[in-house]
Parts: structure tokens; C-alpha cells; sequence
């Protein structure tokens, strides 16, 4: 990857008053061209992400390479295969990267139906939003972009009565552990039962526990330093032998483990808090780079466990 197609990529951290929902901001920019693409790859990584350009667009890739319309925003679920989006102008985008469980509970929709799935934001979100969409692609800085995300989440907030599901600061602890075994601990609380567990997991998340281990597992086995021990790798992510550790690589990151840590494709690894790997980056080649549908590769959402 030319080093100069990338200018800007950083993290943002949320409002204090979002941060339960919120897991970050992002910002990307660089340059592209209709002779010269580039295409930002998605993880399957749990997350919801709500994307806005404030300059040029994108096209979202199917599982087919098949070219969404030009979009200047989309709200994605949470995903069972990677994703690929495709820029063909210079571009900036401003990204809020959600806890899977924030628009289900937010919007009073089930999880389970809200997976896989993308949408203008308008669709589930505040009436306002080619409003807001006008106003963040106007903004000139990100404090103001960060201000108006406030704005849109707070009034679903405010609604909010009771106190929240007992997954949901399961689910929210995952998403910062530092080690396999703490994901493992964590989706066997003796407070709850398994059952009980598993249907609020589902509900408001769209995974079972078991599915939600399995993507963060990998996260943090992306974060792993760069070597040829993929044995060692694979016993210290909890991976019954490298050959299960490969077959993840390939549902949940589109690669293989020896070309990711050998460095062989032209990616970028950008991390968060030294920890998640957040996404790939690569100009726009996609030789070994096949999408696959969620009931070949990715995680199976059909599945009870």
C-alpha cells in the first residue's frame, strides 16, 4: 500500500454521557480515484458502525464483489463476515463505532433481526438525520461532529427507564477484555443461568455468548506481535490446533494467519488501546480477498450455541 493514500486515521473517544453505548469514534481520510480505488475492509468485530462522509462517498461490496449505490452515510450492523468498502474519490469519514446491543436496546428492536443488515440512518434513526448528515458534513472539526452525535443518541437515552438488561454489561466487558479467559468467565456469571443468558445475548445483540467469544477471541489474537509461531498462537488463543486457528482467520478476517503475520498482503493494522485491531486497509486488489456469506464461513446465526 502507497503510503500516501492514507492521510488521517485516528480514534475519537465518545462523551462521557455516550460511552456506555459508544465504544469509540473514528476518523479516516485519504486519497483515491476511479484509476487508482481504495477499499477499507471491516472485520467481523461485533460492533455497529453509523458511517458519514463529510467529503466524497463510498460503495459498500457484497459477498459477490457486486457495488452498492454511491452512499454518503449507512447505519451497518453488526456482521457475520468481513466487509469491504470501496472509495473511488478523495474521501473523509467520520465513524461512530457502537456496542452490538446499543441501537436493538435504543430502538426496541431484537437483535436477532437487526444483524447483518444495513440501512440509510434515517430508517431507525431520528427523522432529522438528512439534517444532521448536512450538519456533520459541514462541521469543520470533530469536537462539533462529536456534539452533534450527542444530540441524535440522547433523546433515545432520556427514554430510558429501569436499569438495563443483565447481558448488556456483560456484553460491554467483553468488548475490553485483555485475555481469552476472561471472555470464557465472563459469559458463565453464576448470577444468571446459561438459558437465560443465552436469550438476552440473542435479543440484544443478534450472537449467543458463544458467538460473541469466538469474534472477540480473534480480535485479540490480531493484536498478537508479528511471528512465524502459529502453534504458539494458536495455544495461546485458546484454538483447539492451528488448523482451527486458520478456519477462524478466514471466516472472521478474510485471511489466513501465515499471510496476516507475515505481513505478504499490503494492509495496515490499526490498533485501539494496543488491544483490538480495529480494521484492515488496503488499496483496491482483492486476489484471495473472497467475502463469504455468513452461512459458508462466518459466524452462523441459525445456530442455538
Amino acid at each position: 500500500m502507497a503510503s500516501n493514500v492514507l492521510d488521517v486515521f485516528e480514534f475519537l473517544q465518545p462523551p462521557a454521557d455516550l460511552q456506555q453505548f459508544i465504544k469509540y469514534l473514528w476518523v479516516i481520510e485519504g486519497k483515491a480515484s476511479e484509476q487508482q480505488p481504495y477499499e477499507h475492509r471491516a472485520l467481523v468485530d461485533g460492533c455497529t458502525q453509523l458511517l458519514f462522509a463529510f467529503r466524497g462517498g463510498f460503495y459498500r461490496l457484497g459477498d459477490s464483489g457486486e457495488q452498492s449505490p454511491f452512499l454518503n452515510s449507512a447505519l451497518v450492523a453488526q456482521t457475520s463476515n468481513p466487509l469491504i468498502y470501496r472509495m473511488t474519490e478523495d474521501f473523509s469519514l467520520f465513524g461512530v463505532c457502537l456496542y452490538p446491543f446499543s441501537i436493538p436496546y435504543l430502538m426496541g428492536i431484537k437483535g436477532s433481526d437487526f444483524i447483518d443488515r444495513y440501512y440509510a440512518p434515517g430508517e431507525l434513526l431520528d427523522e432529522l438525520m438528512p439534517e444532521l448528515e448536512m450538519a456533520i458534513m459541514q462541521s469543520e472539526h470533530q469536537d462539533a461532529r462529536q456534539a452533534i452525535i450527542s444530540d441524535l443518541f440522547k433523546p433515545y437515552i432520556d427514554r430510558l427507564t429501569g436499569s438495563e438488561p443483565a447481558a448488556l454489561p456483560i456484553i460491554r466487558e467483553m468488548f475490553h477484555a485483555q485475555a481469552p479467559d476472561t471472555l470464557n468467565n465472563l459469559v458463565h456469571p453464576k448470577s444468571l443461568s446459561s438459558r437465560h443468558l443465552q436469550r438476552q445475548f440473542k435479543r440484544y445483540s443478534g450472537y449467543t455468548p458463544k458467538q460473541l467469544v469466538r469474534i472477540l477471541r480473534m480480535q485479540l489474537t490480531l493484536s498478537e506481535t508479528a511471528t512465524d509461531n502459529l502453534s504458539g498462537i494458536a495455544t495461546d488463543g485458546h484454538y483447539y490446533d492451528q488448523s482451527h486457528l486458520t478456519n477462524e482467520f478466514q471466516a472472521l478476517a478474510g485471511t489466513t494467519p501465515k499471510s496476516y503475520f507475515a505481513g505478504e498482503q499490503p494492509d495496515a493494522r490499526w490498533r485501539r488501546e494496543g488491544v483490538e485491531v480495529a480494521f484492515f486497509q488496503s488499496k483496491a486488489k482483492r486476489t484471495g480477498y473472497a467475502v463469504t456469506s455468513s452461512k459458508e464461513k462466518g459466524i452462523n446465526n441459525d445456530a442455538d450455541d
